[in-house]
């Protein structure tokens, strides 16, 4: 198409819906004795004139693609009706709160309600005749979110709502308003809304809209099943937030109850594996290893969220696993607990490849980078930036973090926004055995089986007793954390050494009962008024898995958390300021 965009070349077959004028107040202010009214130019230079950059800002302003995949299922996530007007949201003890995603306008929850303001080229013919009536799929969404408002802003109370909500300019006047819609909605086939993209139909609980997206998961898990797996295997689903894209994805927490099915053996055999199949029109991917990061609830949508809360498990361990009780639920405490006790917060688990019997080659300072980089991408905007961060980490995870942080510190704002920023927002961290001094690494020796060139030598020559690196990064981390909240948890139980089963050829914790991380190692030596010493009476595998809300250790994590949510918004806000 010798380098010309396509989209430029659509003929034009759709009529704006609006009366040539638009709306009457953007007339009244062109023809205005400055001739330079803010309003009256503003809504004009959110399209660009380059047509590539029109398409795809359009597109992010209107288009709702997450919905449109599941447009026939969404009788069961919300009514086909008109959208209540706002004064009325209010009188049902509706917050509302403003959002940009157009996926989320008219989403309610409890006593909230979702609604994106209305684009300003929306109000003038122009901008449809140039940029929405070429592509139809535009027209439609364009259509969509303005019959929205006609719903909304039935009343001069309405109006007045929407300007203080601020979604709707301050200068637009009633009469005015009531002209341009009365025109608008002449246009508009209000009964069968044809030429309207079909997701306005329809006000959406959040709820309901990821019990749908549950029911279909489940479904085609079933379908999935063996003919003697379906009657007997039983599994749980809990839909949540991505840490990634809140706006376009969920995540689903599935847990079988008894044994994996059949068709995910191989994430059994090959825990790094992914297994995908097909839902729809959508690949869904399952994993085991929780490898990045996973967020574990969703928080409350009424209130902003108070604070990150990012796990770091330690080597050899499992993301999700070495957080989970061992008691007959097989309760998480991160997920299972603090859902409850920390609603308002956004909790996360990090995972990455910490299996001693892989040949990874990884060091310290790889893990550091690892870790930095998720965080970069799950706080990429100035608010989530500059949101109170608090870590827990366990045993080498604790290493990880202070090496993070360390360079964290260092990073220049205008090198690295993100990682510069994490240092400001860490308020406070729960650290459970960590070997800051080393650990004797005799036991993990043996299970490499004694290889002298297996590729974990060299990171075990970093963390091993005596270790230089640590030194160092325990020299470092303490300076970095004199005016952050931590809280040492060492623990007072032991653990039984590694030996080889000679019958089944494996290595179990069978042998004499030694103290993993000692006291000494597992504090900082810290004044008491900067460094919280706490006693777990368990092991080094146990002082991370609560199966009780009654639980010790958990009651001392959830009040120490509480503690910092509390505390943490109006510290991190003042360094941030400075």
């Amino acid at each position: 198409m010798n380098g010309q965009d396509t989209n430029a070349l659509v003929p034009k077959a759709l009529e704006p819906p609006i009366s040539t004028a638009g709306l009457s107040t953007i007339k009244a202010l062109d023809s205005s004795s400055d001739g330079a009214s803010k309003f009256a130019t503003a809504f004009r230079e959110e399209i660009s004139s380059n047509h590539k950059e029109s398409f795809d800002r359009l597109a992010l302003e209107l288009k709702t693609p997450r919905l449109n995949k599941v447009r026939h299922h969404l009788w069961l996530a919300g009514r086909p009706t008109a959208a209540r007007p706002l004064q009325r949201q209010k009188l049902l003890g509706r917050s509302i709160l403003v959002t940009e995603s157009p996926d989320e306008h008219l989403v309610w929850f409890e006593d909230c309600i979702f609604i994106k303001p209305l684009p300003g080229f929306l109000l003038d013919w122009d901008s449809w005749n140039n940029h929405l009536c070429p592509d139809r799929e535009l027209y439609e969404a364009a259509c969509g979110l303005l019959l929205s408002y006609a719903w909304l802003v039935r009343h001069k109370s309405d109006l007045n709502a929407a300007k203080e909500a601020g979604l709707l300019a301050k200068e637009i006047e009633w009469l005015d308003w009531v002209e341009f819609i009365d025109a608008f909605l002449t246009k508009i086939d209000c009964e069968t809304l044809r030429g309207v993209n079909k997701r306005y139909e329809y006000g959406l609980s959040v709820s309901q809209c990821d019990d749908e997206l549950r029911t279909t998961l489940e479904a085609t898990i079933k379908q999935e099943l063996l003919p003697d797996e379906k009657p007997t295997l039983g599994f749980s689903t809990t839909i949540v937030p991505s840490c990634y894209d809140n706006e376009n994805k969920r995540v689903a927490l599935v847990n079988f109850h008894d044994k994996v099915p059949v068709f995910l053996l191989e994430l059994v055999t090959n825990p790094s594996e992914i297994w995908q199949i097909e839902m729809g029109d959508t690949d869904i991917t399952f994993d085991c290893h929780f490898r990045g990061m996973t967020q574990l609830y969703t928080p409350k949508l009424e209130t902003p969220v108070t604070a990150d809360i990012v796990a770091i498990t330690g080597l050899d361990g499992h993301a999700y696993g070495s957080w989970r009780g061992k008691g007959n639920p097989g309760r998480m405490w991160l997920r299972d607990f603090l859902s409850r006790d920390l609603p308002c917060c956004r909790t996360m688990i990090y995972g990455y490849n910490s299996k001693l019997s892989s040949h990874g080659i990884d060091k310290i300072i790889d893990y550091s980078r690892g870790l930095r980089e998720e965080l970069k991408k799950v706080r990429d905007t100035e608010e989530s930036r500059q949101r109170p961060l608090f870590f827990i980490a366990h045993s080498f995870g604790g290493i990880i973090l202070a090496h993070c942080l360390n360079q964290a510190r260092q990073t220049n704002e205008d090198d690295d926004l993100t990682i510069s920023a994490v240092h400001r927002a860490t308020y406070g961290m729960l650290l459970f055995a960590i070997p800051h001094k080393g650990i004797a690494i005799d036991g993990i020796q043996k299970m490499l089986g004694g290889q002298e060139d297996h590729s974990r030598i060299g990171l075990l020559e970093q963390i091993k007793k005596g270790s230089d690196i640590l030194a160092q990064s325990l020299a470092d981390f303490k300076n970095v954390v004199r005016d952050r909240k931590v809280v040492s948890f060492y623990e007072t139980g032991q653990t039984r050494q590694v030996e080889l089963n000679s019958e089944s050829s494996r290595y179990a914790r069978t042998g004499e009962f030694v103290t993993v991380v000692d006291t000494d190692s597992a504090i900082l030596q810290l004044p008491d008024h900067l460094e919280e010493k706490i006693p777990l009476t368990a092991d080094h595998s146990m002082i991370v898995k609560f199966d009780s809300t009654d639980d010790q250790g958990y009651t001392s994590a959830r009040d120490k958390l509480r503690k910092f949510e509390q505390d943490a918004p109006s510290v991190v806000a003042t360094r941030f300021r400075t």
